[in-house]
């Protein structure tokens, strides 16, 4: 009886030791490498953004008792968008009120500081400093006990600007600002609206005054404004420029606009809560950072059409800054601003522009290095702000014009540029690596092979090849490991960034996304296409046979990370061995193609390609196996993943396991397993597909969140089902209703309609969106490659129900034709 008591016991038991046996216990090393980056930051670092110490002990007990809410304090990001080029290694991102309050440069720095914060009485995190990042301010002419403008103690130069009075904003108000208004602060509303064709982001900023049309001539009485400012990265030029048109609605005279940064030049990588390096700071007609234990160097100056009436730098709060302010600091966080000699009178409206550019010290580099090129900076300077616009018009223009957008729906073809146009924003034109995000909040600026290869993919499916050859052929071959496998992430510069030492899914995605991009090639240039093979083939070679070694005794791959990320997510998944047979599929398919094109010995591909083959077919029928050939009415539910429990529902879907886990087969919730249709072509080869898709349908009706990657994976998968499995309409599988024949054309379609328009104020994709229709993360690239790759799966679709609809009618016809012959007449008669 004991023994029949005990026996659950047991088999619980051996099923634990079993999957232990099947982890790749390399990962334990997160903790060593987690405490490696926390010694990063110095104590300065620390002592400056003390708010955070208060989030340490909440992310520790989170990370031991509830991996999945530790999510939560990346869940609010800094900036409402970003800008930049291809051609450029500088990124500006921008928050909702007009802040600059992250700039990258040329690929770790990391200058404007915005300190993580401590969760409010919400739970949330609160809102970056104000005295962080770089913004535009006025200062009204009323009274204020102010001195004017032409009280300053000299005129100023070109050469060493103006020479600052030491009494100047001592007797302002009690903040210290000297009358200055910040355009980010409370009495403005503001409006962040992109411009997708100018690569900028255009912020307005309004103040109304104390009251509408009550003076003599109906204009506003008090200060009044509308301030309306263009941001983007001058295409080439590493120079962003933000051109600010204030229009003043009020009776109040401005006297002048304020241009404030706070800034670090520094060539490190960056992470919570920020890391500096000493700086030297000089204010001048322009100001001028200087790193001192880097040649890195952050210029900012004004168009050459107005005068600085006054600068000067500083360290400590920005209240303080105009009486604290010298011609000369150093420190690890110093500020600096430029009072321009912009008067705005009642009714009338002027712009004004402002530049920063980064380069590095001219003093500490040899003569063939690249430093802050002042010829360059003068030449953008000096262009007007709608001629700078007009050619940002055309380059983008120039830049998207092989953009294959044939079969895009009109509804989703501003949608669709606007995704490339953020994914080409993430792309460096030095290293070729292409960013998760640009964000230091959440920190996913560095570049992730496996985000990269999605990247990738949409990129050259799209038409635009460059970028994509560059990340698979020049920026990750490199990087690999001795044994044939990637990092975490890398920094831009190709620096490992990650704390988990290996993810088993991103070997196989660098080889799937070789042979997409490959494919594009060889139809468009076959010797782009083989010199493309030659570069990439060593390393598509080195990631299979790292991943061929990597199967566990139930011939999945070892369990690892792989787009979870948490300490808990080291299962077994679909995700990773889909992935995994689709790599060695398409491995096995370049290594045929590169001995066509002499790239290796014939014989070495051969066997190269019957060992991918074999490995295809043990993983391939392993995924059937452990993960269809189950149960599901008896499959536990997973969590989601972010934590929340499904609808009501749920429990009447039924289908396969997404996970194995320390406790068995397990369902997760998540549409991501369409992964095992779209890229990984499993389930149309194993004819589950009718198995896969009903169950996705549920998932995606129960969760009470979108996350935009694998909701567009799903779409894509409906699409690629109706060239599995035949026109629109066949496919006998239930609905997202749970009634009748599904239209698959039309399941995706409902998908992407619903979701084409969740998109940050700054125009790119969010991550997620939440139950409440809150978005929540970072503008992913990877949202963006998903929601095109699902638009190219659509298009690709339609073009095969049209194929198909056409050979139908040749049928046809050809019967009629044989009909006629047997009566010994034509057809048609």
């Amino acid at each position: 009886m004991i023994d029949v008591r005990l026996e659950p016991h047991r088999r619980r038991f051996r099923r634990r030791l079993r999957h232990l046996r099947r982890v790749d216990f390399r990962n334990l090393g997160m903790a060593s490498r987690t405490l490696a980056v926390l010694a990063r930051p110095r104590p300065r670092n620390w002592w400056h953004n003390r708010s955070f110490l208060k989030e340490v002990p909440l992310g520790l007990y989170r990370a031991l008792f509830d991996p999945n809410a530790m999510n939560d304090f990346q869940k609010v990001r800094a900036e409402a968008g970003a800008v930049s080029t291809p051609a450029d290694g500088l990124c500006a991102g921008v928050t909702e009120r007009g802040r600059v309050s992250a700039l990258f440069a040329p690929h770790t720095g990391f200058t404007n500081q915005v300190p993580y914060h401590v969760h409010d009485e919400e739970d949330r995190l609160k809102g970056a400093r104000p005295r962080e990042g770089a913004f535009f301010g006025v200062r009204f002419a009323d009274a204020t006990g102010e001195p004017s403008s032409s009280e300053l103690t000299s005129e100023p130069t070109s050469e060493h600007g103006p020479t600052r009075d030491p009494t100047r904003g001592r007797d302002g108000p009690a903040e210290g600002d000297a009358g200055v208004e910040w355009l980010w602060s409370a009495p403005y509303d503001h409006e962040v609206e992109p411009d997708t064709g100018a690569g900028a982001l255009v912020v307005t900023a309004t103040r109304r005054g104390s009251s509408d049309g009550d003076g003599d001539d109906g204009r506003v009485v008090g200060r009044s404004l509308t301030a309306t400012e263009r941001i983007a990265v001058v295409p080439g030029t590493e120079t962003l420029a933000r051109d600010l048109t204030v229009r003043n609605r009020g009776d109040v005279p401005i006297e002048s606009v304020v241009y404030y940064t706070r800034a670090n030049a520094n060539a490190l990588l960056q992470y919570p809560p920020g890391v500096t390096s000493p700086n030297r700071a000089v204010a001048r007609a322009a100001l001028r950072w200087t790193d001192r234990e880097s040649d890195a160097e952050l210029r900012v100056f004004a168009a050459p059409d107005v005068t600085v009436l006054d600068s000067g730098v500083a360290e400590g709060a920005l209240g303080d800054l105009f009486a604290d302010a010298e011609s000369r600091a150093t420190g690890h966080y110093l500020s600096g601003f430029l009072e321009l000699d912009v008067r705005i009178e009642p009714g009338e409206t002027r712009t004004v522009s402002t530049f920063t550019t980064y380069g590095r010290d001219r003093g500490r580099v040899g003569s063939g290095d690249r430093a802050v090129d002042e010829d360059r900076s003068r030449a953008v300077a000096e262009r007007s702000p709608t001629g700078r616009e007009r050619d940002a018009r055309d380059w983008w223009a120039d830049r998207l014009a092989d953009v294959d957008a044939t079969g895009i729906p009109a509804r989703h073809a501003d949608g669709y540029r606007r995704a490339l146009v953020d994914l080409l924003t993430l792309c460096d034109p030095e290293s070729g690596s292409i960013a998760a995000a640009p964000h230091v909040q959440p920190a996913y600026y560095f570049s992730w092979p496996r985000d990269g290869a999605f990247s990738a993919v949409a990129l050259a499916r799209a038409g635009l090849t460059d970028p994509a050859v560059r990340f698979l052929a020049d920026f990750l071959p490199p990087l690999r490991r001795a044994d044939g496998s990637f990092e975490q992430c890398y920094a831009s510069n190709g620096e490992p960034a990650g704390v988990i030492p290996v993810e088993n899914d991103q070997q196989p995605a660098y080889a799937w996304a070789v042979h997409e991009v490959h494919t594009v090639l060889a139809r468009e240039d076959p010797a782009a296409a083989a010199g493309f093979l030659a570069r990439t083939w060593p390393a598509v070679r080195d990631a299979l046979a790292y991943t061929a070694r990597s199967f566990a005794d139930n011939d999945l791959l070892a369990a690892t990370h792989d787009y979870a990320e948490m300490w808990t997510d080291a299962d077994q998944s679909l995700w990773t061995n889909a992935l995994a047979y689709r790599g060695f599929r398409d491995g096995a398919a370049l290594a045929r193609t590169a001995a066509g094109a002499g790239i290796v010995d014939p014989a070495d591909a051969e066997a190269d390609a019957g060992r991918f083959e074999r490995a295809a077919v043990r993983v391939g029928d392993a995924i059937d196996d452990a993960f269809f050939a189950v149960d599901a009415a008896s499959l536990p539910v997973g969590r989601l993943s972010s934590g929340a429990e499904p609808v009501d529902g749920w429990s009447s879907v039924d289908g396969f396991a997404s996970h194995l886990t320390l406790n068995g087969p397990e369902q997760r919730p998540t549409t991501i397993s369409a992964v095992a249709a779209v890229p990984g072509g499993w389930a149309d080869d194993y004819d589950r597909t009718a198995d896969l898709l009903p169950a996705l349908d549920a998932m995606y009706g129960a969760s009470p969140t979108r996350w935009l990657p694998k909701e567009f994976l799903y779409a894509a998968a409906c699409y690629r089902a109706v060239v599995d499995g035949g026109t629109a309409g066949d496919l006998a599988n239930r609905a997202v209703t749970g009634e009748g024949p599904v239209d698959r054309l039309a399941a995706g379609d409902r998908v992407l309609e619903a979701l084409a328009d969740e998109r940050l104020p700054g125009g790119a994709f969010a991550e997620e969106v939440g139950p409440d229709g809150e978005h929540g993360f970072a503008a992913l690239g990877w949202s963006s490659a998903t929601y095109v790759l699902a638009l190219d799966e659509r298009r690709r679709a339609l073009r095969t129900v049209e194929r198909r609809a056409e050979g139908d009618a040749g049928d046809r016809e050809n019967r009629g034709d044989a009909v006629g012959r047997e009566n010994g007449g034509d057809a048609e008669e």
